[in-house]
């Protein structure tokens, strides 16, 4: 694996830049896994909620595509939103699918932020920081964390794996026209992860490194579930620019921190 050197490719002091989410809400919002209980529609209220509290630091447009919701609460705020762009799909894919869809058809972005609807911003210069340590480490995409995914997660006749954490992704125009990112549509969670890995996989096949945030001086939560953390004080400073808003529900301290978004 090699780490390839570029410019911005748009020599744009401020670039342009796309944060996109994938959502979906069902009719019946709750759901439980056996590990947690999550309400679906609290939680993208929430995602939004700290996308208007914490400054990014940075300009950038907002765009929520929704794979197929069926809670009327929900689309009828989609329907009231007028600041964010609005895409909608059939519900394939899962989030990488999603993420694709709205790239082919928003493509004029130098730079695109994907994160789950339950992954949100968490302090200020979120997206700053973000766009700083991509720039700064000369990587094709950055994420939360590296992982090796081994097992029942080697989807690729692999032993081990490289991906990153799906949480979140930080990547080029550029990056993604380059590597005709494969995604395979479907509604099981194995084409999930496959979609996650393959999403990498494009990226590393074609020369670039990945890059993780999560170190252990700082405050960071694995996964969309949060069971796998490492919590740092002060928080306000350790924390990553994103995380999952499980957290609250999880740990004290999380749940205090967040208390300050109305």
């Amino acid at each position: 694996m090699k780490t390839a050197k570029y410019d911005n490719p748009t020599g744009k002091v401020n670039p342009a830049i796309a944060v996109v989410t994938t959502t979906h809400v069902p009719e019946d919002p709750i759901r439980n896994d056996g590990e947690q209980e999550e309400n679906y529609l609290e939680s993208v209220k929430f995602m939004l909620k700290c996308h208007k509290y914490f400054k990014a630091g940075m300009d950038y447009d907002l765009c929520i595509i929704d794979n197929d919701s069926k809670n009327k609460e929900w689309l009828e705020m989609l329907d009231e939103m007028e600041e964010v762009d609005i895409l909608k799909r059939e519900n394939e894919g899962f989030s990488f699918g999603g993420y694709l869809s709205a790239y082919d058809r928003r493509r004029y972005y130098d730079y695109y932020l994907f994160h789950e609807q339950d992954i949100a911003p968490a302090k200020d210069n979120w997206l700053k920081e973000i766009y700083q340590v991509w720039h700064e480490n000369e990587i094709g995409a950055l994420g939360a964390h590296i992982e090796h995914n081994k097992g029942e997660r080697a989807y690729l006749e692999r032993e081990d794996v490289i991906n990153l954490d799906g949480s979140f992704m930080f990547i080029s125009n550029e990056i993604l026209d380059k590597c005709g990112l494969p995604i395979k549509n479907g509604e099981g969670r194995e084409d999930g992860v496959v979609n996650e890995i393959r999403f990498v996989q494009g990226i590393l096949e074609s020369g670039y490194a990945i890059g993780g945030m999560a170190e252990d001086d700082r405050t960071w939560f694995l996964g969309s579930s949060g069971l796998r953390a490492n919590i740092v004080e002060p928080i306000a400073e350790t924390i990553l620019p994103l995380v999952t808003i499980h957290s609250r529900n999880l740990h004290p301290q999380m749940k205090e921190y967040f208390s300050q978004v109305k």
